[in-house]
């Protein structure tokens, strides 16, 4: 805070000066200022010059009339303005204050309704989402959809809050024709965006909760699973698939794991045969997760076709091969996580397998209350349950050899 003035008040303690190019070119910052000094002006009350280490800004400090509270309003920095085109910056601002208007607010309304839709996006990813959400990638993908190139060059003014509705609007109805499930997400992205910008103030308040009156799809729960009786049913279907497919289908069957984020990502350098162990780096709950390596699992690994890249598995999704076991008469909802359901609902439903074991198994979080801390699966245990469940699920799907399963895709 400069010694020079009190800024929260804007009164002198010492004196005023009259900030002509003479004396800004002269100010200089003062040794016993944290941050800076700042030289107010002694003919428009507010007007004044901050004196940092690497250079000086011309400022107007003010009592917004609308809520009275204390702002400073950046006019310019020295050498991009001079001292009189400040001065008459800081006059207009007054003479806004005045009349009872905030200049800064006006600023930011002007800000505001120079961006577009695309810049949102592009501000939202780049500070918000890539340093702190760990699906900013499939966010990156979603605000770039087709269905939202109407909404790019959407300028931001106030009175357009029905306009953004009517576009958003449409982008869901035409997604829900072929994909209603993707429709929503892409309509909650913007809705959560959107309320971030208004909350950072990139954007005004009055686009918050833009989707609220958008109806959304109905969706089918995600609690669907293999029943005992369907295993060999699957287990036909995955073996039409290539060996690529039915290694990794097989794995998520066999461990539970998260189809992106952990069985596709991990890495060859992450399987250590000889130890009995393999890693999953970064998971969900952002640390390492560690299994032991089952017979079947290795097995996998094993009749895995050889590939370049450095994941064991090839692909960085599954769409495909989901859409065939769907189309082959299953349950609708068909996916990786259908398949984690099933192993944690049989391993505790139908072989009694301890839950510390199945969440050590599948990575999940449960709430043990104010022991949580002290709950630590032995290996051998999680390895015991794996077997238990492998051994259940070949019995059911009628897989007597794994191996030649995987490599000639008949049971």
């Amino acid at each position: 805070m400069g010694e020079v003035v009190k800024l929260k008040t804007g009164k002198p303690e010492k004196q005023t000066y009259r900030l002509n190019k003479s004396f800004v070119d002269k100010a200089e910052k003062l040794p016993k200022d944290r941050d800076f000094t700042a030289y107010f002006d002694d003919l428009i009350p507010g007007f004044h010059l901050r004196v940092l280490t690497s250079c000086k800004t011309f400022s107007y400090w003010y009592r917004s009339p609308i809520d009275r509270r204390a702002r400073v309003m950046k006019l310019g920095r020295h050498g991009d303005i001079t001292a009189t085109e400040a001065r008459k910056k800081a006059e207009k601002a007054r003479g806004a204050v005045l009349d009872g208007r905030d200049p800064q607010e006006q600023k930011d309304r002007a800000k505001m309704r120079s961006k577009t839709f695309a810049d949102i996006a592009d501000q939202w990813l780049e500070e918000y989402a890539e340093p702190s959400r760990k699906t900013w990638k499939e966010d990156k993908r979603r605000l770039s959809s087709p269905y939202l190139k109407r909404l790019q060059k959407f300028q931001f003014h106030e009175h357009n809050r029905e306009k953004l509705q009517d576009l958003l609007a449409l982008a869901h109805k035409s997604a829900s024709e072929s994909t209603p499930v993707e429709a929503n997400r892409i309509v909650e992205l913007v809705n959560q965006m959107l309320n971030t910008a208004c909350r950072y103030r990139w954007i005004s308040s009055v686009y918050r909760n833009i989707a609220a009156d958008i109806q959304k799809n109905t969706e089918k729960g995600r609690e669907d699973y293999l029943r005992a009786t369907e295993f060999a049913k699957f287990a036909d279907v995955v073996g039409t698939l290539p060996r690529k497919h039915r290694c990794s289908i097989w794995f998520l069957v066999l461990t539970g794991c998260r189809s992106k984020s952990e069985a596709l990502a991990l890495l060859k350098a992450d399987v250590h045969l000889e130890a009995g162990v393999f890693k999953f780096r970064d998971t969900k709950n952002a640390t390492d997760h560690e299994l032991p390596i089952s017979t079947g699992i290795k097995t996998i690994f094993e009749m895995m076709p050889e590939h370049r890249g450095d994941t064991v598995f090839m692909g960085k999704e599954l769409r495909r091969p989901f859409e065939t076991i769907r189309e082959a008469g299953f349950i609708d909802h068909m996916t990786p996580h259908a398949l984690r359901h099933t192993l944690r609902s049989h391993a505790r439903s139908t072989l009694n397998i301890n839950l510390e074991a199945v969440d050590s198994i599948t990575n999940h979080k449960s709430n043990y209350g104010a022991g949580a801390r002290y709950v630590h699966t032995d290996p051998e245990r999680v390895l015991e349950a794996l077997e238990k469940y492998q051994a259940w699920v070949f019995d059911k799907a009628g897989i007597v050899d794994f191996g030649a399963y995987l490599k000639t895709g008949k049971r």
